[in-house]
């Protein structure tokens, strides 16, 4: 919703696949997301997810955040 109470966004989530048997975790491998005001919708498919792989601090750093590659 809108700050002025009218409907903004919706997400819809679907093709759901099991990530992690072991701690029962699912992904959804399509979202859809429609701004209800202006009529755009983003369309978001993935390929291919991983669970559980580690990721170095560092990834998260300002630094590495604004480096351009």
């Amino acid at each position: 919703f809108d700050p002025a109470g009218a409907p903004l966004k919706t997400v819809e989530s679907s093709e759901w696949k099991q990530v992690d048997a072991a701690r029962h975790k699912w992904q959804a491998m399509q979202v859809k997301v429609s701004n209800q005001q202006t009529g755009h919708t983003t369309h978001i498919h993935i390929d291919r997810f991983e669970a559980n792989v580690p990721v170095a601090d560092e990834v998260f750093s300002v630094r590495s955040i604004e480096k351009e590659e």
